[in-house]
């Protein structure tokens, strides 16, 4: 944003685990009042004719951002101002008369902190979405991330700005090509994008990170123009609302913006297969209430004997109610506003927080899932234990566990709400869809189904039914999972991890908070020195690349 207040054609930015470069080719700083008073002092103490000239820069500090985290040198002209808080705190040295004069503005950093590689994966995703419609060419690690708004395809186009609508996903709003905020689509009913044209701002807070709503002229005209062009799509829309729209339309309808007369025809309440119901199909039904996650088997059984309706946990989420209890006092205060009739018969209806009190008389068995059903983190799982299992039998062969010519067998999905795992004792094995999801918590995870998985490798038999392990079973499997001796499952786990991780990366899926710092935990085992051994000058000399090493 500085280099286009400057004049600058284009950005160019480099970033290391170390180090950072921004190089511009702006007007830079011209003389040395212009660096005591741009510079030196924090906000614009110039004429207030010059601040307005600037298409972003309205408060003065942003180059104290990036001081809180490096030391920096900066050039530009013939100066050269050298910047370190932590040393120095804002004292800077500055040199005059350097030759080549620089052209435009120069930054080399140095952080304070070495970036962790996911942090250097989070950045270039944050700059690349920050920077998408910026006014000049920008590349971060020689490589182009903004693009011309003007190129583009758009849904709606106002003196404000171009607007893309989409039935899910967030809505995200860019000041003058610069995101500023993401607003969830159920606040307007829709996701997409905004762009403000040129010279059109939208009046920020001082952390340029959000949208002064009560005082922004700009997004009072966007906001309503946005939230009626969504109930002209959903008004038209001959097939099912998405879930932005649901969300939206329910909010609005616990605000008093909407009556139940106006939503009527809407489905907003979604029972546990994805089957949708007005409100009043919904009030109309005698029996209790209750929610479950889908894919639970006994849930979907009540649900289908109408011992309960079961509802899924997007309707919960809709009304922000996290209980059935709590939704029920929602649609209560609702109904007692427009609709008495169907209040009264709501107050009778038995609405249970517990899915145990109404599915106590059930039982499950075990059911396959289809491979074409399953889940990319599913798939991604299945596949990092499916790789590894010949190491498994390995390791359960050299402790006496299993007989020379075992062999791996086949991984499979299933739904149970009796056993984690279950095997026919020959070919194959059939993980839990629930219990599979433990992978998500990392090294941990991996360990805790590997443990499983060599139980189901100590069956020789089926073990679908009722089934008893005698002591010689247990020692075997205590001395497999539990001693040194033969505790060399352990020597599995790290390579079904690193193989899950690379898998969710390859079909896209997001990893998590947990993964992450375990993916960084590794990378520094295996870069860190000894301290008595670390020169100086080799602290900014490890691999940035070992974390994709690691992922295999």
């Amino acid at each position: 944003m500085n280099s286009i207040d400057a004049g600058a054609t284009h950005c160019d930015i480099e970033v290391k685990s170390e180090r950072l470069r921004i190089t511009d080719d702006g007007q830079g700083f011209r003389s040395r009042k212009e660096i005591e008073d741009w510079f030196e002092v924090f906000g614009f103490p110039h004429e207030l004719g010059e601040a307005n000239r600037r298409v972003y820069g309205q408060f003065g500090i942003g180059r104290a951002q990036l001081w809180s985290f490096a030391s920096t040198v900066w050039e530009t002209a013939a100066f050269r101002m050298d910047v370190d808080i932590k040393r120095r705190g804002l004292d800077y040295h500055l040199q005059e008369d350097r030759s080549p004069a620089v052209k435009g503005v120069r930054i080399e950093g140095r952080f304070y902190e070495r970036l962790r590689p996911s942090e250097l994966m989070e950045l270039e995703k944050e700059l690349s979405e920050l920077a998408y419609y910026a006014q000049i060419p920008v590349s971060f690690n020689g490589k182009a991330i903004n693009h011309d708004p003007r190129g583009e395809k758009w849904d709606f186009t106002t003196e404000d700005a171009w607007i893309r609508v989409k039935d899910s996903g967030e809505l995200k709003v860019y000041n003058l090509g610069v995101l500023v905020r993401r607003y969830p689509g159920y606040s307007t009913g829709c996701g997409g994008v905004v762009v403000t044209k040129p010279e059109v701002r939208l009046k920020l807070n001082m952390a340029r990170n959000d949208i002064l709503v009560s005082e922004c002229g700009v997004w009072k005209r966007i906001k309503p123009f946005l939230q009626k062009k969504c109930d002209e799509r959903m008004r038209e829309k001959q097939t099912r609302l998405s879930e932005a729209e649901l969300e939206n339309t329910a909010k609005r309808l616990l605000a008093g913006e909407l009556t139940t007369r106006e939503v009527e025809k809407i489905r907003l309440v979604t029972d546990i297969n994805g089957r949708g119901y007005t409100l009043e199909q919904f009030l109309r039904r005698p029996e209790p209430v209750a929610t479950a996650g889908r894919g639970s088997r006994i849930a979907e059984r009540v649900h289908q004997a109408r011992a309960a309706f079961v509802l899924a946990p997007v309707t919960l989420e809709r009304f922000e109610a996290e209980t059935p209890s709590r939704l029920k006092a929602k649609l209560l205060r609702v109904l007692k506003r427009d609709r008495e009739g169907f209040e009264r018969q709501l107050q009778d209806r038995v609405f249970v927080d517990d899915m145990a009190e109404v599915a106590h008389v059930f039982k499950d068995g075990h059911d396959v899932i289809p491979e074409s059903q399953w889940t990319k983190q599913e798939r991604a799982a299945l596949q990092a234990l499916s790789m590894h299992q010949y190491r498994l039998v390995a390791a359960m062969i050299a402790a006496g566990s299993l007989p020379e010519h075992a062999r791996a067998r086949r991984l499979r999905l299933g739904v149970s709400d009796t056993a984690e795992m279950w095997t026919d004792g020959r070919c194959s094995v059939w993980v839990e869809r629930d219990t599979l999801k433990v992978m998500k918590q990392g090294i941990s995870g991996v360990q805790a189904i590997v443990n499983v998985l060599a139980h189901e490798y100590l069956h020789d038999q089926a073990d679908m039914g009722s089934h008893q392990h005698d002591t010689e079973f247990l020692e075997r499997y205590h001395e497999l999972t539990c001693s040194r001796e033969h505790g060399m499952l352990g020597e599995v786990v790290p390579c079904v991890f690193r193989s899950y991780v690379a898998k969710l990366h390859a079909l896209g899926c997001p990893l998590n908070g947990h993964i992450l710092r375990e993916l960084d935990d590794a990378e520094a085992v295996h870069t860190e020195e000894p301290a008595h051994s670390r020169q100086p000058e080799q602290r900014s000399a490890k691999p940035t690349s070992r974390q994709i090493e690691l992922m295999g």
